[in-house]
């Protein structure tokens, strides 16, 4: 069976932020202890602490920029694997912190409420830099799916006709009589 209708070459941006989150994740997790030998005592622990960050944030980033670049039809897709890229990751830190709290709670030393306090910060302010852009990308996106009306006189008015290629000439039609009668105009 073949495709009834092909992919365009630019819904390949999908990749963008997968690759990005990817070499990400790849320096953070294997390259980074590198990059932080070189520092003096304090400034390699910080630099350490700070490694959930770009791991959260450079992939929504990606798709964010990715997606205030293209037109709104391509929008969607990139926005969505962007989301998909900080969901995974965040998964990702939600585990370690889970596994790294749950120990002490399930052997009874401390309750989950006096736990809470012992979470990465680095982590948290990753996650919500990272929630915060994919957050962005989305109205972005929302904009291309709802028809924007407009209030005259107490009457709303539908400005986005939606056309097939087909029937474009009565969309432009139809398009000009929703002109004409907002501006009050008669036909």
């Amino acid at each position: 069976m073949t495709a009834k209708r092909r992919l365009h070459p630019s819904l390949l941006l999908v990749l963008v932020p997968v690759v990005i989150t990817a070499l990400t994740i790849y320096i953070v997790g294997w390259k980074w202890p590198e990059l932080a030998a070189g520092m003096s005592g304090k400034t390699e622990t910080w630099f350490l602490r700070a490694a959930p960050i770009p791991a959260l944030l450079f992939g929504p980033l990606g798709g964010l920029f990715t997606v205030l670049v293209l037109p709104l039809h391509r929008r969607r897709p990139i926005a969505m694997a962007g989301l998909v890229c900080f969901l995974a990751v965040a998964g990702f830190y939600c585990l370690r912190e889970y596994g790294r709290l749950a120990p002490p709670v399930e052997s009874g030393f401390v309750s989950w409420g006096q736990a809470l306090s012992y979470l990465d910060m680095m982590a948290v302010i990753g996650a919500l830099a990272g929630l915060i852009a994919a957050a962005i990308a989305a109205p972005n996106v929302s904009a291309q799916s709802g028809a924007m009306t407009v209030e005259v006189q107490g009457r709303s008015r539908n400005l986005c006709a939606r056309t097939s290629r087909s029937s474009s000439s009565r969309g432009i039609a139809r398009s000009a009589v929703v002109a004409r009668s907002i501006s009050g105009e008669r036909t």
